[in-house]
């Protein structure tokens, strides 16, 4: 391989660039919302807040067992939000000791989930 790259002009190579906008505000159903969330664990998408830290220090969860619910719980539930306009969604399911817990998210975009909270 050549170490010089060689600058193609637009009307040789046209360039199309395709993006699917994503709106927090849009309902999406259960299904599509729960695939959203297992892919942004799996690639560690996730933003974690100051709010979800401390209740991981004080409730005694690690990022481990955040991933872990959100990979093998289940949607326990969703609902509105007017204030941050975003849909939140709860998944509940049992953490790598095998307590109950439950992991409360935002989907921010079509590849990040915010994680709000987490209790036991």
């Amino acid at each position: 391989m050549s170490s010089q790259i060689k600058k193609l002009r637009s009307d040789q190579f046209p360039a199309y660039i395709f993006y699917m906008t994503f709106d927090p505000t849009e309902k999406i159903d259960n299904e599509k919302a729960l695939a959203l969330i297992r892919e942004a664990a799996t690639k560690n998408n996730l933003i974690y807040g100051g709010h979800v830290k401390q209740r991981m220090r004080e409730r005694r969860f690690t990022i481990q067992d955040i991933l872990f619910i959100l990979q093998y719980g289940e949607l326990s539930g969703k609902e509105y939000r007017e204030e941050y306009e975003n849909w939140v969604y709860s998944i509940r399911g049992v953490d790598l000791e095998g307590e109950e817990g439950r992991v409360v998210t935002a989907i921010v975009s079509e590849y990040s989930i915010q994680i709000i909270t987490v209790t036991s």
